[in-house]
């Protein structure tokens, strides 16, 4: 080696040496660069670079080059090499040994798979020289060298040289890894919230970070180098800082990988406080650290936790009941003292420690596996709350001789899974007990009013069925009116009791709601011709409103409904003494079949003061005691028709101004059929002419018509239906015209119109004659082409089906004399033919024979047989044909149902087929009657005082059916 070339040989390691020293890691990259080439043109190579190996990924990459002009940059190409591709260079390497190729083109592919010869050439190398860097006797990259324009052939000093550069490199890496760990290390801990503190040996501050800075006041200037008595003479006492101290001080005794963790306070906060030593690479150590978290939120919260634990398990001792919380598994995880001290093996000394975390199962049943009973899994899978009362054969029952409600309800997690469940009894023997006692006295309460129903109504049986019965008699104008007055009286005192009785049913809640299909226009005009004498008698005018959304068929109850609504007709007739009064009817549909039903009573009577109204609904009471002198009545039936409407669903309204009027509303919102069209009844009539002298028998006409889509005319004489019929230029469709009317009757006024409008006939107009005499001969006589004929004033709803059997095609006139459904019975000659035998069950002589009477007077020629009490009835029955019979409820030795079930046993005994019908009779008004009636085999129910035209209907429905 030349003078000269040791020269700068020994410069070149001086200047790395000391180049790499103290180098900044951001500088790095520039220096390796610039001393690659440096190194490059001492060996007299073209191109410098430095690989690193990545072990893990099994690659290396080109990281740092350096070309000698004219020489192509390969770095970009050189990244990610598979190792698998280099497997020879890769094991030369691995071994600590440099590879030296003198002459690339000697170089062959001896090994399979061996890539290098092909990537060396792609680069236009000659020459090579590589050396591996190793750390720690681990291989981290290379360093190497490429001679692109010669071929080349190094040195031992030149080798010797790059050698020592690799090494360089080696403690530069390390270097490098390691203070980048340090900056990152140290960017976690200055941006941690918890506190960090290094101290050293001396237990002097190394480092702290921004939370000490931020929780102390002090700066790193203020802390580098000082000790904690230094730091904190002026703000901890001596006692605090030498506990300081000390802390450190056993910090610094433990071992790699121990640690002391503390709580210690700070003004207003607690710190949970770890500390460990520090060791450098050799294992010695060179310092303290400390990490404290700020905890005091968490402390507080498991304070506040701790509190709630203690209440809830304060509440959970004191809770009244039986109290039993388990896991899914039937462990049971806490309990109250009540619970504790029941069960199989109850002892009034176990505590909770004994049972918690056993099977609640054998705790309290002594059992060896769940209870067959109980509800915990029910729970568990549905994930619903279960409540249960036990009953007598309920073991948990015949073991404390107690009656339980039992709630089980699940424990969910945050997650929504069911953990396990609570179990809450209350004994409720005093409960049930009370219950039942309740039960007996409604149901005695029921009893009496039953009974008290039947004792008063009895006598009133007779009272207005007897007056009835006079009144028909020849009586003087004195007698007829005494008579009159009596019938009145009792059925007004019958209206009194009913109104007792129906308050009373409501509150003792045995009042129960028939619902059925009902027809809205049949209500409706039912509710019409009842009210229609008290509106007359005042001389007051009755406006009827419908919607035309009105459907023809709604479910309700229509007795309970037409009561109500004759309540506050009644009201308003009573309180008003001119002006008109108001109905109206109104309907919004909900969906397909549900919908809403508003019902209005409107009138112009003397109104409410505001300080009364407030008493209205208030039972036995009116607005004031004046009221109740001047206009009469007991002040129930408001409130039992509010009651009845809270019951179908709805509440009763009113507004009212003193000296103005009323107006008293309620909804009801209810099922109804919309399968029937009411435009259906009506396909081929779009007008109508009514003749009548009777102006309100048109009026619910003329709304259902108008809701119909048929345009109404009525007329109120047969001498005025001339003129108008000549103003009418649209087709007549229909006609309905009353018989009875002064001056021209209906026939008379029908022959006229065919006189001189005959043209009506020729256009297939339909006619209806209403409210004829009792013998139809007249009418058939006539030689009129009447479409049908009614002994009694039609009703709409009746006159709608009327109709569409009349617009059947090639539908046949109506015979008046098969027309059974609207003749008046006491006309029908098919039913006064019969000669039935009849039975009459009752044991008030004076009913008895009340009942006898009318029955005669129906059918004269019935034959009839009498008894006072069940026994007699079950032999008559033996021993007699008997076709219908009337049976009291009632009666001494045996009652009316007794006596009805052993009738039908007797029938089904013998096998008869005849079946005789049996039609109760009870002064009871309970719904629970009736139902008791019926579900012992009678066949219908007849609530005293039994009326004439109550016998009509059973006998058309029954004997009549019966002799066919």
């Amino acid at each position: 080696m030349g003078e000269e070339y040791r020269y700068e040989f020994q410069s070149i390691l001086m200047e790395i040496a000391t180049k790499y020293i103290n180098i900044d890691i951001e500088n790095i990259e520039k220096s390796l660069i610039d001393t690659l080439g440096r190194l490059a043109n001492f060996v007299g190579a073209d191109r410098g670079y430095i690989f690193d190996y990545d072990w893990e990924r099994n690659i290396c990459s080109n990281t740092y080059e350096w070309c000698r002009e004219g020489v192509s940059s390969e770095k970009d190409n050189l990244q990610n090499i598979d190792l698998n591709i280099i497997p020879s260079w890769v094991d030369t390497h691995k071994k600590g040994e440099m590879i030296s190729i003198e002459n690339l083109s000697l170089l062959t592919n001896n090994d399979e798979g061996d890539f290098v010869k092909d990537i060396l050439e792609q680069q236009s190398v000659k020459s090579v020289l590589t050396i591996p860097i190793i750390n720690k006797d681990k291989t981290i990259g290379f360093v190497g060298f490429d001679s692109v324009f010669n071929h080349k052939i190094y040195s031992e000093d030149d080798k010797k040289l790059l050698q020592l550069f690799a090494q360089m490199l080696a403690t530069i890496q390390s270097r490098k890894i390691l203070e980048e760990r340090i900056l990152a290390l140290n960017s976690i801990i200055q941006n941690s919230s918890d506190i960090g503190v290094l101290k050293d040996i001396n237990l002097k501050y190394i480092a702290v970070n921004k939370s000490y800075t931020a929780l102390t006041g002090h700066t790193d200037k203020d802390v580098i180098g000082k000790t904690d008595r230094e730091l904190f003479k002026n703000r901890a006492t001596d006692e605090q800082i030498d506990e300081y101290i000390q802390n450190d001080l056993d910090a610094l005794k433990l071992n790699q990988g121990e640690f002391i963790v503390k709580e210690e306070m700070y003004p207003d906060k607690i710190f949970l406080t770890k500390k460990f030593p520090v060791f450098n690479d050799f294992g010695e150590k060179i310092g303290v650290a400390t990490i404290a978290s700020d905890i005091t939120e968490r402390k507080n919260m498991e304070n506040l936790i701790s509190q709630q634990k203690n209440l809830l398990e304060a509440v959970v001792t004191s809770l009244p009941g039986y109290l039993n919380v388990v896991d899914s598994e039937y462990n049971i995880i806490t309990l109250n003292n009540n619970r504790l001290k029941i069960g199989v093996n109850a002892d009034k000394n176990r505590k909770k420690s004994d049972v918690i975390g056993k099977k609640c199962y054998e705790v309290f049943m002594n059992r060896s596996e769940k209870c067959s009973w109980c509800k915990i899994d029910k729970v568990i899978e549905t994930g619903e709350a279960y409540i249960e009362q036990t009953t007598s054969d309920d073991p948990r029952e015949k073991l404390e001789g107690k009656s339980y409600q039992i709630i089980t309800s699940p424990i969910k997690n945050s997650d929504g899974k069911i953990t396990g469940v609570v179990e809450y009894s209350i004994d409720i023997t005093e409960l049930k007990n009370a219950i039942k006692e309740a039960q007996d006295a409604n149901r005695a309460k029921s009893e009496f009013l039953s009974n008290m129903s039947h004792e008063i109504r009895t006598p009133l049986n007779s009272v207005i069925g007897f007056t009835e019965l006079l009144k028909e008699t020849e009586l003087t104008d004195i007698q007829r009116e005494f008579v009159s007055n009596a019938n009145i009286s009792g059925k007004m005192l019958l209206d009194i009791i009913s109104d007792i009785l129906d308050f009373s049913k409501i509150e003792a809640g045995k009042l129960e709601l028939e619902i059925i299909k009902t027809d809205i226009r049949k209500l409706i005009d039912d509710v019409l011709i009842t009210i229609k004498n008290q509106i007359n008698k005042k001389d007051l005018k009755i406006d009827l409103e419908l919607s035309q959304k009105i459907p023809f068929y709604a479910y309700f109850d229509p007795i309970r409904l037409k009561q109500v609504l004759m309540n506050l007709l009644s009201n308003a007739v009573k309180f008003t003494e001119k002006g008109m009064i108001k109905l109206s009817i109104y309907f919004e549909e909900q969906n397909d079949n549900y919908g809403e039903f508003y019902f209005s009573v409107k009138d112009t009577g003397i109104g409410i003061a505001k300080e009364n109204k407030d008493r209205l609904f208030r039972a036995f009471s009116q607005a004031d005691t004046s009221t109740t002198r001047k206009y009469g009545g007991t002040g129930l039936g408001l409130i039992i028709s509010n009651l009845l409407v809270k019951k179908m669903g709805g509440k009763i309204d009113f507004d009212s101004t003193e000296g103005v009027g009323s107006e008293f509303y309620f909804k009801i919102k209810t099922a109804y059929d919309k399968s029937i069209n009411q435009n259906a009844f009506f396909k081929n009539i779009k007008t109508a002419l009514f003749i009548s002298s009777d102006k309100d028998s048109s009026l619910s006409f003329e709304k259902s018509f108008f809701i119909s889509g048929v345009d109404f005319i009525k007329v109120d004489s047969g001498i005025n239906s001339i003129v108008e019929i000549s103003k009418i230029e649209k087709q007549i469709d229909l006609l309905i015209i009353n018989y009875n009317m002064p001056y021209f009757n209906g026939v008379d006024t029908l022959k006229m119109i065919s006189i001189k409008y005959r043209e009506l006939y020729q256009n297939s107009i339909k006619i209806v004659l209403c409210d004829t005499i009792n013998d139809e001969s007249f009418v058939l006589k006539s030689d009129l082409e009447i479409d049908f004929v009614a002994q009694k004033s039609i009703k709409v709803d009746k006159l709608f089906y009327v109709i569409q059997s009349l617009e059947k095609k090639n539908q046949e006139k109506i015979d008046v004399n098969q027309n059974y459904l609207y003749n008046s019975f006491s006309n029908n000659n098919k039913l006064e033919s019969l000669k039935p035998t009849i039975l009459i069950a009752e044991d008030v002589e004076m009913n008895l024979k009340l009942i006898k009477i009318m029955v005669l007077k129906l059918i004269p020629d019935a034959k009839i047989f009498v008894a006072d009490n069940g026994l007699d009835v079950i032999n008559i029955v033996k021993l007699e044909r008997i076709d219908f019979i009337f049976m009291d409820i009632q009666m001494p030795l045996l009652d009316g149902v007794e006596a009805t079930k052993e009738i039908r046993r007797y029938q089904k005994n013998l096998k008869l087929e005849r079946h005789i019908p049996i039609i109760a009779l009870t002064a009871s008004a309970l719904e629970s009657e009736k139902k008791r009636s019926l579900e012992n085999g009678m066949d219908d129910f007849l609530t005293k005082p039994v009326q004439l035209d109550s016998i009509k209907s059973v006998f058309r429905k029954y004997i009549y059916g019966f002799s066919k």
